[in-house]
């Protein structure tokens, strides 16, 4: 632990970083949908956010996210966890696709390991060989396979990196790669009203894949900047926790806006909405949540529109 003495000179720090850091990135966010040609990525999970809490909070999660799902969004959040954790999500998605995601951090003497398992699977894929009734069916699969470490840099400052090995199957043809995540988070101020007002900055998914049969896929490169604020309500023993994310993917032609609230009852049951802006198919979300004991169960609705059904996502995070 850091001396008192010391405190002064590492929000001084802390405030430089994010001076520095929180800018640039919001910087390089706008300017990669002013100069990056619109266009399309694969590997598309790796760009929706994972945990029923996030989801229902508008995918939101680079300042705020809790448990293993931290990985995801920010792996620098990992040096908030007190203890090691583990967290497994399903989520069945719209067209037949589900995911599945298991994040664990442990927990070392000054800094944090995390490891994580991302996977993704549309069944029912229909083969043709000439126009009219398939000829058979196929599932295309993909997952990323990911190790990061987190540090504190200062009493309100941590860091964190990781890479994750990539891995996807579409019919007989398949390919892997190899991406890296980086992430920053702050804790810049120490008076009582503003202590859980924190920032937060990542880069994810900047890496290349093998040719899937005649051309690589393009990984979706995703930069995210973002705050996450608690206010105590102690008249329901609770909290009321608000997050806003700038999400921007190169690829695509604009910055999406991500918000959400949480509606805590003695840190036992939450209400959670979100907003997501800047999306064809979908824009609320919406959750519950119970906790008891350093066990955690969420879950999140989303409603796509034009009748292409509702992604229905469930958590299940632990304490260990």
């Amino acid at each position: 632990m850091p001396s008192r003495s010391s405190f002064p000179s590492n929000r001084l720090l802390a405030r430089g970083v994010a001076r520095a850091v929180l800018p640039a990135v919001a910087a390089i966010a706008l300017y990669s949908t002013v100069s990056a040609q619109p266009g399309t990525t694969g590997m598309s999970f790796l760009k929706i956010g994972v945990g029923a809490r996030n989801v229902a909070m508008g995918e939101t999660g680079v300042a705020g996210a809790q448990g293993g799902e931290q990985l995801f969004f920010n792996p620098s959040l990992a040096m908030n966890e007190e203890r090691s954790c583990l967290s497994i999500m399903h989520q069945e998605s719209v067209q037949d696709i589900t995911t599945q995601y298991l994040g664990a951090i442990v927990l070392f003497d000054g800094w944090r390991m995390g490891a994580s398992l991302h996977l993704s699977s549309v069944e029912g894929v229909e083969v043709r060989t000439k126009p009219g009734e398939a000829v058979g069916e196929f599932t295309s699969r993909n997952f990323a396979l990911g190790l990061s470490f987190a540090a504190h840099l200062g009493d309100a400052v941590a860091i964190g990196a990781g890479g994750k090995v990539l891995f996807e199957k579409v019919y007989v043809d398949e390919a892997g790669g190899f991406a890296l995540d980086a992430g920053i988070h702050l804790r810049p101020f120490s008076a009582e009203s503003l202590r859980d007002l924190t920032f937060g900055a990542s880069v994810a998914n900047i890496g290349s894949m093998g040719k899937l049969r005649n051309e690589p896929t393009s990984l979706p490169v995703t930069a995210r900047c973002g705050a996450s604020y608690m206010v105590p309500v102690r008249s329901v023993e609770g909290a009321l926790r608000m997050e806003l994310d700038a999400v921007a993917i190169p690829k695509e032609e604009r910055v999406h806006v991500h918000g959400g609230l949480e509606a805590g009852y003695r840190e036992t049951i939450f209400f959670r909405i979100g907003y997501m802006s800047g999306y064809e198919l979908k824009n609320v979300s919406a959750g519950a949540g119970v906790a008891y004991g350093g066990v955690r169960l969420d879950y999140a609705i989303v409603p796509y529109a034009d009748s292409f059904g509702t992604v229905h996502t469930f958590s299940l995070s632990l304490g260990l």
